[in-house]
């Protein structure tokens, strides 16, 4: 995949992770700008697809994402922003992300330490995670910080996210029937866009928000949802 980091990455918004007290004024949030990933093919990745991190102001489009998540690795999605600030993400296609014993596989995903992080003018389809991932997942570390921050999803399309094109057969492989997952999110949004629900999701199971019990602040205003069946309602669940 391409990844894009710094060593400078300590600060308070993504709750101190991996900085000790040592490191902290050692290694401070120092961002590179100027970055660019634009028309690129990534296909048939174990981890992650493209990934911003420690940046100010990057810019990701017309890229194609296919295949990725596709070994154990740990927590990988698609295409997403870990630690950065400003990242637009337009005009990328995801398809068939896989989701091997981790939380993630998804799309697209605003990570913890992530602030106005934008998704617009995006196409997803089958990918087993689901489509959207608010990851606040820092804030297990020290509670109260590191959620994804001024996160906006917007006129973007999901068709049949939840539920991968090919699910490999690889031990802890699961569909999870969900378009998105919260997990630790404030101030952000998601409008505007047209989700198509998978056609093979059980009647009564597919989810439109998973989440759990990390904490979310996210207005939905004016999606499309278009299905032919039942969907479940929107709860709790801890263990999706």
């Amino acid at each position: 995949g391409i990844n894009r980091s710094t060593a400078g990455k300590c600060r308070i918004e993504q709750g101190w992770d991996g900085c000790p007290p040592e490191d902290r004024d050692a290694l401070p949030w120092t961002p590179s700008t100027g970055l660019v990933i634009r028309s690129n093919t990534v296909t048939n990745v174990g981890g992650d697809g493209i990934v911003v991190q420690m940046n100010t102001g990057a810019l990701v489009e017309h890229n194609t994402v296919s295949d990725v998540a596709n070994l154990p690795n740990g927590s990988n999605a698609a295409v997403w922003a870990w630690n950065a600030d400003y990242t637009l993400f337009q005009y990328n296609v995801v398809t068939n992300s896989q989701k091997i014993n981790q939380n993630d596989g998804t799309a697209w995903d605003a990570d913890y330490g992530s602030r106005n992080t934008v998704f617009q003018y995006n196409l997803s389809y089958d990918n087993a995670g689901g489509g959207m991932f608010y990851c606040g997942c820092g804030n297990w570390k020290i509670e109260g910080l590191g959620f994804a921050t001024d996160a906006t999803y917007r006129y973007n399309i999901s068709v049949g996210d939840g539920i991968a094109a090919e699910l490999a057969n690889i031990p802890g492989n699961v569909n999870t029937e969900r378009f998105q997952f919260l997990s630790g999110v404030t101030d952000s949004s998601s409008y505007n866009n047209t989700i198509v629900i998978p056609t093979a999701a059980r009647a009564g199971e597919y989810k439109l928000n998973g989440t759990n019990d990390t904490g979310n602040g996210l207005l939905l205003a004016n999606n499309l949802f278009v299905t032919s069946k039942e969907i479940a309602p929107d709860t709790y669940d801890s263990a999706t």
